[in-house]
């Protein structure tokens, strides 16, 4: 095997939109199952959960990004905000009208998951005549304003000298990728004025995991630590014999949108039940001291990472996702096999020149010492 040039380990910038797919209601692999219904979010045939994805619950959540309102007030208590503002103020409507109208509080970022809503009391009796005890609707919208669940009439129980809260839940359950909520029409106990404290929200948000530092979560990276081979090929449950095949029927890192069970795994990954993560995030799967994104392609027309180009599905745009060589054709890929040129020697004893990587952070970059004499290859 030929001398290989120094080869170093660094940080990859950011990707632009990196987390576009990322929400519940997005689709990234185009298989009709939303994520937040979707146990393989990029088809790639490892179950999200292997890929380091999970949700917190309960977190509670006392502030949303802004609060509006078109019902008048006539207290000096900064308006409708100062029930979103996680402090013990009250607000109201005014005295002698009728209440009527919308509260709507907004998030910038969808809530992943909504699991019920604490609609706080006034937490005094001094304001029990103006304490809100119905509110007409409850409505929850994604980012572009459909409606997601709603509950009418929801009833609010008197006041208490100590603090507390009603809980609102919807018919339908957890509601997911809520970015707006509105209270309307809310009535007091006498019919004129609108009393509350605040407004806090019972939510479960998601945990990722981010390998090789692209600022893509795992559970939508089709390269997770950046090596320029598929998730799809590296993961456990298929035979290393038929990873290149593997490779070769899906480059684009994803099995079909179709067929899917009704979980969103690709039925073709292990008849539906996806794979293990097996080797996926091992930067020198066989330990001959050559990491896997050297192996994976020929010498001739390598193409080096570029730190700063990845697309939003985590694939390097200089490499793209390649198919691993197998350079003596015997089923073994490179990046497996110890021997790869069935000679007398060991890949790792073929290694003229240091291979620096640093496997505890698990993810690849390359830098070519020897630029000026070989640009852009891997071995001097």
């Amino acid at each position: 095997m030929p001398a290989m040039c120094a080869l170093l380990l660094g940080a990859l910038m950011p990707a632009d939109g990196a987390m576009a797919q990322s929400g519940p209601r997005d689709d990234p692999d185009n298989d009709a199952i939303l994520n937040f219904n979707d146990l393989d979010d990029d088809n790639d045939g490892v179950p999200d959960t292997l890929e380091g994805f999970s949700l917190t619950c309960t977190t509670i959540l006392n502030k949303a990004d802004r609060a509006e309102t078109n019902v008048p007030s006539q207290f000096n208590y900064g308006g409708v905000s100062n029930t979103n503002d996680g402090n013990l103020a009250t607000w109201g409507g005014i005295h002698g009208a009728a209440i009527s109208g919308t509260v709507t509080y907004g998030f910038n970022s969808a809530i992943w998951t909504l699991r019920s809503i604490r609609f706080y009391s006034n937490g005094g009796n001094i304001y029990t005549d103006g304490q809100v005890r119905q509110i007409g609707r409850v409505e929850a919208f994604d980012a572009a304003s459909n409606s997601l669940a709603f509950v009418v009439n929801v009833a609010v129980p008197t006041a208490m000298t100590s603090a507390g809260y009603t809980t609102i839940t919807f018919p339908a359950g957890d509601i997911y990728g809520v970015s707006e909520v509105r209270f309307t029409n809310l009535v007091d106990t006498t019919g004129a004025e609108a009393i509350w404290r605040d407004v806090h929200y019972e939510v479960c948000t998601p945990v990722t995991l981010d390998t090789d530092g692209d600022s893509i979560p795992d559970h939508i990276d089709l390269d997770s630590d950046n090596d320029g081979i598929s998730d799809l090929a590296e993961a456990g449950g298929v035979a290393v014999t038929n990873i290149v095949s593997l490779a070769t029927t899906y480059p684009g890192g994803r099995y079909p949108s179709s067929p899917v069970n009704a979980n969103g795994i690709s039925t073709l990954a292990n008849g539906g039940t996806g794979w293990t993560r097996g080797t996926g995030l091992n930067l020198d799967s066989d330990s001959d001291g050559i990491p896997d994104a050297i192996e994976a392609q020929p010498t001739v027309g390598y193409a080096s990472v570029n730190e700063s180009s990845v697309n939003s599905a985590g694939v390097n745009t200089n490499v793209g996702l390649v198919i691993p060589r197998d350079t003596e054709s015997d089923g073994t890929p490179d990046f497996r096999d110890t021997n790869s040129d069935i000679d007398a020697l060991l890949d790792s004893a073929e290694i003229t020149a240091a291979i620096t990587v640093t496997y505890a952070i698990y993810r690849w970059r390359h830098q070519p010492v020897d630029a000026e004499e070989h640009p852009g290859t891997r071995y001097c």
